[in-house]
């Protein structure tokens, strides 16, 4: 029989996956949103690109959800992992009505923001529709990324390792200076673009022209 320790390490390789599909997520947000607003566009392949924001955006602010719950040590059940699970001086969490003394890390979402993000994502609510729809993606995603390589930098080793992968996507997508995609695509449909750190067929692009 493993041991918590033991089935906690192994648990690495979803931390990562929640970081990197949260980039993923934000380059798919930021290439719909480019076809969107290109004004050439026929009305319905303009409703094509805009439901492609959406789901790319809730996809990113899943990601971005759970990523800050793991972060504030939110996770309750027996086989949830939290950040102080790898770190055990990494003792955030987030300060609520309830809890208003909590050592909530300061770049981390509040009890407003998170629940905004819930009423999105969660469940068919009377308020969603009054709910503000603006959301700063690069900057959430700058902070959410800036606090997961500070938590990194407290788990001692040899666990960091791990997580390399996703420090590098994260270093990746901060030196990635793209050049805007929407002059540079071609009509070829057997070789891949790269959309930020992405690459994708073009058959996939097409869905969004």
């Amino acid at each position: 029989m493993t041991t918590r320790a033991e089935r906690v390490q192994h648990t690495a390789s979803e931390v990562r996956y929640e970081v990197v599909t949260l980039l993923q997520a934000n380059d798919c947000y930021d290439q719909a949103k480019l076809k969107r607003e290109w004004s050439s566009m026929s009305v319905a392949e303009n409703d094509t690109a805009s439901a492609l924001c959406n789901f790319s955006l809730e996809s990113f602010l899943l990601h971005y959800r759970n990523l800050d719950e793991f972060l504030h040590n939110m996770a309750r059940h027996h086989d949830s992992v939290n950040a102080k699970d790898y770190a055990t001086t990494w003792n955030y969490e987030r300060r609520t009505k309830n809890n208003p003394h909590a050592n909530h890390y300061p770049q981390l979402a509040n009890e407003d923001e998170i629940k905004r993000i819930h009423k999105r994502l969660a469940h068919i609510s009377d308020q969603r529709s009054g709910l503000d729809k603006q959301w700063n993606v690069p900057q959430m995603r700058e902070q959410i990324c800036c606090v997961f390589e500070e938590f990194v930098k407290t788990v001692p080793a040899p666990v960091p390792t791990a997580f390399d992968e996703a420090v590098h996507a994260i270093a990746q997508r901060r030196a990635n200076t793209r050049q805007p995609l929407l002059s540079s695509w071609e009509n070829s449909t057997t070789s891949p673009r790269t959309i930020g750190t992405l690459s994708f067929p073009l058959d996939y692009l097409k869905i969004i022209k």
